[in-house]
């Protein structure tokens, strides 16, 4: 069997189905999103067949970029969420807060972030975009307990000024 190609892709897909199907219901808790999950990995992977080196288990492989193809696919449909007002995003839309019980205002919020110092606010804005502390340490090249920091003092401050207000 080649080490790399079509044929070979075909032939982990059929070999690994029901593993890599499980692991797809691991990542989405739903049938029919871990299905649609699997057919998307299958046809990226074969899309891209004759750049695939095998470096390692196919499984593995397929495993690892289905997880990036969903976490990637989250990511993108919470920056899309709107509030159903003209395509608004949600996040710059007032909204009520029930624990609160009180009406926030984001243009409010925004004017609180812009007073924390630089690399808080970019952390903390990164943050609540959806990327995970990893992710933020990596493009800012620090620890991840250096993030945690950052967004934990940030979101103290938040609650402080608008809990004064």
């Amino acid at each position: 069997m080649e080490k790399n190609g079509k044929k070979f892709i075909e032939e982990g897909l059929v070999k690994h189905h029901d593993h890599l199907l499980r692991y797809a219901m691991s990542l989405t808790r739903d049938t029919n999103d871990a299905q649609d999950l699997l057919q998307d990995i299958a046809l990226h992977a074969l899309k891209k067949a004759d750049q695939y080196q095998e470096k390692g288990m196919f499984c593995a492989w397929a495993k690892r970029t289905m997880r990036n193809r969903f976490l990637n696919k989250e990511r993108d449909e919470k920056l899309r969420q709107t509030t159903g007002y003209d395509d608004i995003p949600a996040c710059e839309t007032p909204c009520y807060v029930a624990e609160a019980d009180s009406y926030i205002d984001y243009s409010l919020i925004k004017d609180i972030i812009s007073t924390l110092p630089p690399k808080q606010a970019t952390r903390f804005i990164r943050a609540t975009e959806g990327y995970s502390y990893a992710e933020i340490a990596r493009e800012d090249n620090t620890s991840i307990s250096s993030v945690k920091s950052y967004i934990h003092t940030a979101r103290n401050t938040l609650r402080g000024r608008i809990g004064g207000m």
